[in-house]
């Protein structure tokens, strides 16, 4: 059984699955708050750590930190505004504010990825297909089929690879054989996929795919604690939406960093949207401890 099958989190509606990860995944992008994109990175990460091994996360997290490291580098190296100079590089301004700009940047980047890779974990390909298939058919189903075919091929490439290996035929002994191997595996890899498509073109067209209206091989329904959760989560929404539009919450780097207000408004806001991306966490932990707590009373 998949990780991500045994969540409390998977258990909610596809319906309000996906209008849960739409909304934090927008929130992020454009609030450009520095304590916005920290706390969905964070709540990213600690819902991720629920979806993958230990050895794994760590991994995903040690390669997120390279990325936010590259590009908050990257950016003060091309923009020169801000009144803070640090240092000159090839008689370039590397200032305070590009620096911040591109540290909060980053981040915001990497937490929209994390968010991404959560919400790939989380739908899979007949919930996908469930909510786009009646409007969007030709569009989901390619999609959906994306989403099962790319890791498909790479346990397939494995496969091949250790074929090659059992039949004496993989050579790594320099560079230029692991490039003849690379290639031999993508060639074959390429056919099979090829192959696997025309075969299952031809298996659409006998079923009678397009023919008329699809039908979906599961049934989702909606039950109370789904609109527990969406009129809680709508709610929190509205308030962060609303405290987005005064100037407390509006943050900028040029000409110079802002200061942070500790306001009410602003305090309500970071409080709110610190629940809102920890929502899914808060889920899986009263619900182990709930699981948990029924399992010593049998």
């Amino acid at each position: 059984m998949e990780r991500e099958d045994r969540l409390f989190f998977a258990k909610l509606h596809p319906g309000v699955l996906l209008i849960y990860f739409l909304c934090v995944i927008g929130l992020t992008m454009f609030s450009f708050h520095p304590l916005f994109s920290l706390l969905s990175f964070l709540g990213g990460l600690v819902f991720l750590g629920f979806l993958l091994s230990h050895r794994q996360w760590l991994r995903y997290f040690f390669i997120d930190l390279l990325m936010i490291l590259v590009i908050a580098v990257t950016n003060p190296l091309f923009s020169h505004y801000g009144v803070t100079v640090l240092f000159y590089l090839f008689d370039n301004p590397v200032t305070l504010e590009s620096v911040f700009y591109g540290l909060n940047m980053a981040v915001m980047l990497v937490s929209v990825m994390v968010w991404f890779t959560c919400f790939g974990k989380i739908i899979a390909a007949d919930q996908f297909l469930y909510l786009c298939g009646g409007s969007l058919p030709k569009t989901a189903l390619t999609l959906t089929m994306a989403m099962k075919f790319i890791p498909q091929f790479q346990k397939q490439a494995v496969r091949i690879a250790n074929a090659q290996k059992a039949l004496g035929v993989y050579n790594d002994s320099s560079k230029k054989d692991k490039l003849k191997n690379q290639l031999r595996i993508f060639s074959t890899l390429l056919t099979d996929a090829l192959e696997n498509a025309v075969i299952t073109a031809q298996s659409m067209r006998s079923r009678g795919f397009g023919t008329q209206k699809r039908s979906n091989y599961a049934a989702y329904r909606w039950r109370h604690s789904d609109f527990a959760f969406l009129a809680v989560f709508l709610l929190v929404l509205c308030g962060i939406l609303f405290s987005l539009s005064f100037p407390e919450l509006h943050f900028s780097f040029y000409p110079t960093i802002a200061k942070f207000q500790v306001t009410p408004v602003a305090i309500v806001a970071f409080c709110c949207f610190a629940a809102v991306v920890f929502l899914p966490f808060i889920i899986e932990v009263k619900g182990n401890l709930k699981w948990k707590f029924l399992m010593s009373r049998i």
